[in-house]
């Protein structure tokens, strides 16, 4: 039984030369850089600095750990709650000093029936902005419908989202 070490043909790197390594081959991966990635968020934890919350896989239990930092807020459409099922928008980042990823997130947006809801409450902001709901753009009752001129866009951009 040989008992002498190993020859090695490549030199041993360093635990920071691994992980510098890992970190240039995730976060120069072209797909990684900008991800859509659908989960169901199952913590949240709010901090001064940003929202750090994890999304786990319902189907495989796989969680990844996620950071929407606050500077962000502003941008996204939603913060997200625990239970929530959202689409992700977000960029793969290694933390050296813990050895570990997370997504940074651009956008959070709300997945299915959610999503629904996001989207009608997007159109509704915007017919307001618009001022379809003012007094003044409202027509006045017909006879045969009985509907009003919001109602009846409100009515058609739903049918529309569906």
């Amino acid at each position: 039984m040989d008992l002498s070490p190993p020859t090695l043909t490549v030199p041993p790197l360093s635990v920071g030369g691994l992980v510098d390594y890992i970190q240039a081959v995730l976060e120069n991966d072209p797909v990684l850089h900008q991800v859509w990635v659908v989960g169901e968020v199952s913590s949240v934890t709010q901090h001064p600095k940003g929202l750090f919350f994890n999304l786990t896989d319902t189907d495989t239990r796989a969680t990844i750990g996620c950071v929407a930092w606050r500077s962000q807020w502003n941008r996204l459409a939603t913060l997200p709650g625990v239970g929530d099922q959202v689409t992700l928008l977000g960029t793969v980042k290694v933390y050296p000093q813990r050895s570990n990823y997370q997504l940074t997130i651009w956008q959070i947006l709300p997945a299915g029936d959610g999503l629904k809801a996001w989207r009608y409450r997007q159109l509704k902001q915007r017919l307001q902005m618009e001022g379809v709901f003012d007094a003044a753009a409202k027509r006045p009752d017909r006879k045969s419908t009985r509907l009003n001129s919001s109602h009846t866009v409100i009515s058609y951009a739903v049918f529309c989202l569906k």
